[in-house]
């Protein structure tokens, strides 16, 4: 925020009087609880709004006529981000905070913003959902389920494979709502599931050859349904192919015949393509 030391008042970096966000001045003045001037346009707050702005804004409105002054509970870091979104700005650059995007969303809400225009894939405040999800999964799954927000859900879900259940504290649980914890959790149990479909059947048998006969490839099979069993027993539906693979190759190194470390490669190979293509979100 800029600050105006002469008449002792704080204006928005980006929303003040001259900036020329659109082809005409701005008609309005919104002042943050925290006493932060942000200059916008009218007709851009009841384009955007389904409820005149928490119906705090005249309807209609004459083109270059002054509306005044309108103080909002928001604080400045908050509002900043509900009036970047419905100008279709990026904010990331102001680093604002979870708890800040957070009570932007119910701003948001209460200002009659569509999410369906604003917070889909493709729009700034997305964009800075996403950027901040990896980080914090749990807070922004959340909020998607409070929200019902599909595609902030997906990408945070991802994130979540190895939350275990009872490590989701009741506030979150309860926020998210009943449909997206649910889809958590059968996520979870599908990938856990998937995963001993993929690793159960051991590598098929090659021709007996005098130096492997039927014998030497059951131990190779009991090898492989053993290595199998520990993946599948530890139940991990956060786990990599390339976790798989290091701990498979540590059953490898063990076998002598070539034809036996074909059969065995060709098996992992598959097992490997199909859990990368086990479904990893919501």
């Amino acid at each position: 925020m800029d600050h105006d030391e002469e008449q002792n008042v704080s204006v928005s970096a980006v929303f003040y009087p001259t900036a020329t966000l659109l082809p005409f001045p701005p008609d309005m003045v919104l002042v943050s609880f925290d006493r932060v001037f942000f200059y916008v346009h009218s007709v851009m707050l009841l384009q955007q709004s389904g409820n005149k702005f928490d119906n705090q804004l005249p309807v209609p409105i004459a083109l270059g006529e002054s509306v005044g002054v309108l103080a909002v509970r928001e604080s400045s870091h908050v509002l900043n981000i509900v009036l970047h979104t419905i100008y279709g700005l990026a904010c990331v650059q102001f680093h604002p905070s979870d708890d800040a995007i957070s009570s932007a969303l119910v701003g948001l809400h209460k200002y009659g913003i569509r999410f369906d225009a604003h917070l889909v894939p493709g729009t700034p405040l997305f964009a800075l959902l996403a950027e901040r999800t990896s980080a914090a999964p749990l807070f922004y799954y959340t909020l998607a389920g409070q929200y019902d927000l599909y595609a902030l859900g997906a990408l945070a879900s991802g994130y979540l494979l190895a939350t275990d259940a009872k490590e989701i504290p009741m506030e979150n649980a309860e926020r998210m709502g009943p449909v997206y914890l649910n889809r958590l959790l059968s996520l979870q149990m599908r990938r856990t599931q998937d995963l001993k479909e993929i690793l159960r059947p051991p590598p098929r048998r090659h021709p007996a050859t005098e130096g492997c006969d039927e014998e030497s490839q059951a131990s190779l099979e009991k090898a492989w349904m053993l290595t199998s069993a520990y993946l599948i027993w530890e139940g991990r539906p956060e786990l990599t192919p390339t976790s798989v693979e290091v701990t498979f190759e540590r059953t490898a190194r063990s076998i002598q015949c070539e034809d036996c470390k074909t059969v065995f490669k060709e098996r992992l190979t598959q097992a490997l393509t199909d859990w990368a293509q086990s479904k990893r979100t919501i």
